[in-house]
């Protein structure tokens, strides 16, 4: 993803959001997307391989979790446990139902997305 993409991304997050969002590419491989608080505000982190369609689908899925107050807007989230861990499946028994909140919001967001944001977003992520 370069920096025009991710500018793309951050400008659909805010608007999906209504607050500003800034996306990143991950320097995790564990995960598709995070979202979370950082020093500037709302942060989505993004695998860098995904593709438009996909991206899209990750990207409001990690919204939805800020529209829907699944993170603290006080403070700085902290990472996510590692995958396979303990930790990690006791951390998604509980968050089932967060999960499946977000991904309802995400699927009514990206059912309400034009043809044009569509295509923009594979011709900057897919090439």
């Amino acid at each position: 993803m370069d920096d025009v993409a991710l500018a793309w991304l951050s400008m659909l997050a805010g608007a999906a959001v209504g607050e500003p969002v800034t996306v990143k590419a991950s320097a995790r491989d564990d995960v598709l997307g995070l979202a979370g608080r950082d020093a500037s505000g709302w942060a989505i982190s993004l695998a860098p391989d995904l593709g438009g369609d996909d991206a899209l689908e990750v990207l409001m899925h990690e919204c939805a979790h800020i529209a829907l107050g699944h993170i603290a807007r006080d403070r700085e989230s902290v990472p996510r446990p590692a995958v396979g861990s303990i930790l990690e499946r006791l951390t998604q028994a509980r968050e089932a139902p967060l999960e499946d909140a977000a991904q309802a919001w995400a699927a009514a967001r990206l059912s309400g997305l034009g043809d044009r944001v569509r295509w923009l977003t594979r011709a900057l992520l897919d090439g």
